[in-house]
């Protein structure tokens, strides 16, 4: 089953609990590990700071799942559809301060918390697109976020 798949069958069924996570447990893991690469938790391990990140992203991608689940994802993704990278990153941001507002991870900063919201909502509007078959236009001259992507 294709990404697009995925998007038209919830789409379609938004009032039926579907049997699969929208963020699937290996991309829970590689946002997980990315984030443990970009954010640093002061006296932490990495090994600890790891197990911390994917509790974090599971809090994280089960808020953006409830709200998908309550709003549809024509909805929630309503700012993502000109696929311009201003137009996507005013939209994670709006959507990244809301849910920051409905969530806590106690060992992150508001700041650190709001990071990680927009990494993952930023991936997930990539991928939303591309179940549309567009890709995000990048702007010229701007980097990757955190020089990493």
């Amino acid at each position: 089953m294709h990404k697009r798949d995925i998007v038209r069958l919830y789409t379609q069924t938004k009032d039926m609990k579907l049997p699969f996570h929208i963020v699937s447990q290996s991309q829970r893991l590689v946002f997980a590990s990315f984030l443990n690469a970009v954010i640093d938790i002061p006296i932490l391990n990495e090994a600890t700071e790891q197990i911390i990140f994917m509790k974090a992203v599971d809090v994280i991608a089960d808020a953006i799942e409830r709200q998908l689940e309550k709003m549809g994802s024509k909805a929630f993704f309503e700012g993502v559809t000109d696929a311009g990278e201003s137009r996507v990153d005013v939209w994670v941001v709006a959507t990244a301060t809301k849910i920051n507002e409905k969530i806590d991870i106690p060992v992150l900063n508001e700041k650190q918390e709001q990071e990680a919201i927009e990494f993952v909502l930023h991936a997930m509007a990539e991928r939303f697109l591309a179940s549309q078959g567009k890709t995000i236009a990048e702007k010229k001259g701007k980097g990757k976020m955190f020089g990493f992507i």
